[in-house]
């Protein structure tokens, strides 16, 4: 798994399939809807439980992270080199395995414009 780029963690980002591979590219964009999640902080989990962040939030918080944890150790040994992310469809937000594209022109040509 790489290490996330400073770009690619502060940039608003887009996402479209690449549909020749299967994979997911994020791009700069706007509205957001592809948000890598970084592998060694998946998911916050607040030291000081609130109601808008229980006990039951954070123990679910807590076994998600331990299971997002997981795939990325698994994934490490792939030859793809992707980054774990949330992507937002018509249908609700997606775990999805999801490639860095830096710039429009790259990204145009990840996704087949």
């Amino acid at each position: 798994m790489m290490a996330l780029e400073k770009d690619f963690e502060e940039a608003s980002r887009q996402w479209g399939l690449v549909e020749e591979t299967g994979q997911i590219a994020c791009y700069r964009g706007s509205p957001a809807s592809c948000i890598v999640i970084d592998p060694s902080v998946p998911f916050v989990e607040p030291q000081v439980r609130t109601d808008a962040h229980d006990e039951a939030l954070s123990n679910a918080t807590r076994d998600i992270n331990s299971i997002l944890r997981r795939a990325v150790e698994e994934r490490a040994d792939s030859k793809h080199a992707t980054y774990l992310g949330i992507v937002i469809t018509h249908k609700g937000p997606m775990l999805a395995w999801v490639q860095h594209v830096a710039d429009p022109a790259e990204s145009n040509q990840a996704l087949g414009l």
